[in-house]
């Protein structure tokens, strides 16, 4: 009896040491990402003679974060991070004398990333590594403003379920006081997005409306991967247009700086 008292008392005291050591913490960041892995998005053609291929990354745009953290041991900590992306517009010119058009698109993307950290105390400084599985709700927005017998403004936007990508940040976080700290990352996201639809959210001619005259076909797409045009005729005008999907880059590298702070 006392030998199985001794064994539990070990027990408990083993558990509160754990568990004075174990610690939650709260991040709030933000930055900038750059693209990676970016592909040619359009051609613009500023000259009726010259065609240039423009490049990009719609992952690439200013970010915010917001995340939440459990020191289990020592030197590793699990977290959720929760972060929105405002991308960068690319733009594309394209003039053929008469006809004239400017078209802009850029990405949005609310992602949660489960995460593990591993880190290593330098004194004041913890250097840390972090790595996680992206769950996205990424889309695109591509507005395009040009004449064609009428100047015409019209505004899409391509979206998808979920999407599936990595993330993994090398940074340093720098001890305020027991209770906060400074952290600053580099931060890589590697992902592709391969949208489900398109709708159209703005049609004007001449400034006026005329997005309620479309047919459902023409302000509606459908990607899908396989397009059999003789087996299936065109889609009706009272169902979308089912289009190849495209393959769309989101992967970026940009840094991030916040603060760290304990709820312990």
């Amino acid at each position: 009896m006392k030998k199985n008292t001794f064994i539990i008392v070990v027990i408990l005291g083993l558990f509160s040491d754990t568990a004075l050591g174990q610690k939650l913490f709260i991040r709030v960041g933000a930055g900038y990402a750059f693209p990676a892995g970016s592909q040619r998005i359009g051609t613009s053609q500023k000259d009726p003679n010259i065609n240039t291929n423009v490049s990009g990354s719609y992952g690439a745009g200013f970010n915010g974060e917001i995340g939440i953290g459990y020191n289990a041991y020592q030197n590793i900590a699990v977290g959720l991070d929760i972060s929105y992306l405002v991308g960068q517009k690319i733009s594309i010119l394209d003039d053929r004398g008469n006809d004239k058009f400017k078209l802009q698109t850029y990405g949005q993307m609310l992602a949660f990333t489960p995460n593990l950290v591993l880190s290593v105390p330098l004194g004041k400084v913890k250097a840390y590594a972090k790595t996680g599985l992206l769950v996205a709700l990424p889309s695109t927005i591509t507005s395009v403003v040009g004449t064609a017998g009428a100047i015409f403004e019209d505004e899409t936007k391509r979206l998808a379920v979920l999407t599936l990508g990595l993330k993994g940040a090398l940074g340093v976080n720098y001890t305020v006081n027991p209770r906060i700290g400074l952290f600053l990352e580099i931060a890589y996201i590697s992902m592709t997005f391969r949208p489900q639809r398109e709708i159209t959210l703005k049609y004007t001619e001449n400034g006026v409306d005329r997005l309620p005259n479309l047919t459902i076909k023409a302000r509606e797409k459908e990607f899908v991967n396989e397009i059999d045009r003789d087996a299936a005729p065109s889609s009706p005008n009272t169902l979308p247009e089912k289009l190849l999907q495209p393959v769309l880059p989101f992967s970026s590298i940009g840094l991030n700086f916040g603060v760290v702070i304990s709820l312990k």
